[in-house]
């Protein structure tokens, strides 16, 4: 069981609450523990306080532990007030009569695109970027303050749904992100949304492609498929097998963890040490598309590449 699981089955045990859920914030956020609302089948106003826009209406209960719903807090980049992560600096702002040099200055140290424009942490005056700063002297102004070429930005609530972030992003490129202290705690652009893309699709991606290696080793073996389906328990078989695309993922090491399949395949590769690689992925497969983690562990991402590579590297 993840760790994140336990801890709140544990805080429903006590009936405790988290604020955001564990398993929908970054590792650089506040968690705040409170006594649950008491369950009810209308919604509590203070567990809408809590829980901001929604934690789980399972049974009509707020102030669950419980948020299926990937939500803008899982970003690093939307958790800037205290970084702990080596590569993050805390949120950069300027002030809206600062000198425009002071502007460019900063995000060339930083390589930033954009700065918000803040005079406090809760009021944004808007945005100064290369694109504003560019438009406004191709349009002639005079530009001595920040303010000067400033533009337009739209601030997000920390509990907004990914889903929808990706695409206020892909239409306005950057957005801010506020926290349930009103305060400016995150800025979010198309880099971090690819970012997070990558980060939750490539273990997929990973896996699709060493299932589709397998299949083509088997199928290039030119072994029967009746050779094959011998191992397996015909009770096992949900339904009529005509081809090795019809087989399971754990079909396949049962087929090739017996000796004389394998010696057939002629693989340059020890039996045994492919099998334990194999047997690893089908456990990181099993969580993977149950949705049994949020973010695939890093080491297990690390063990479908190189799995990949090796199943590649014989195959040429």
């Amino acid at each position: 069981m993840k760790l994140t699981e336990e801890i709140e089955i544990l805080l429903d045990e006590f009936q405790l609450f988290a604020s955001p859920a564990f398993s929908n914030t970054h590792s650089d956020n506040q968690i705040i523990i409170r006594k649950s609302p008491k369950q009810t089948k209308s919604i509590p106003e203070e567990a809408e306080e809590l829980s901001g826009p929604l934690l789980c209406y399972l049974g009509l209960q707020k102030g669950s532990n419980c948020d299926p719903i990937p939500r803008l807090s899982r970003l690093g980049s939307a958790n800037l007030r205290h970084p702990r992560e080596r590569d993050r600096t805390a949120l950069v702002s300027i002030q809206r009569d600062s000198p425009l040099e002071e502007a460019i200055t900063l995000m060339i140290k930083y390589n930033y695109s954009q700065l918000p424009i803040m005079n406090n942490p809760r009021k944004v005056e808007g945005l100064v970027s290369w694109r504003s700063i560019g438009k406004a002297k191709c349009l002639g102004k005079k530009l001595n303050r920040v303010y000067d070429c400033r533009e337009e930005v739209e601030v997000l609530s920390i509990h907004t749904p990914l889903l929808e972030v990706v695409e206020r992003v892909l239409r306005k490129e950057v957005v801010l992100v506020r926290d349930t202290d009103d305060i400016i705690c995150g800025i979010i652009t198309n880099t971090d949304i690819t970012g997070q893309f990558i980060t939750q699709a490539e273990p997929f991606l990973l896996i699709e492609q060493i299932e589709k290696l397998i299949r083509i080793i088997l199928t290039r073996s030119d072994i029967p498929i009746e050779d094959m389906l011998r191992l397996l328990d015909p009770n096992k078989l949900d339904k009529k097998v005509q081809r090795v695309s019809d087989l399971s993922f754990g079909q396949y090491l049962i087929i090739l963890q017996n000796e004389e399949i394998f010696r057939r395949i002629n693989l340059p590769v020890s039996r045994s040490r492919l099998m334990e690689y194999f047997s690893r992925i089908h456990e990181i497969r099993n969580e993977v598309m149950h949705f049994a983690v949020d973010e695939t562990p890093y080491e297990d991402v690390k063990h479908l590449r190189e799995t990949l590579n090796l199943l590649q590297e014989i195959m040429e």
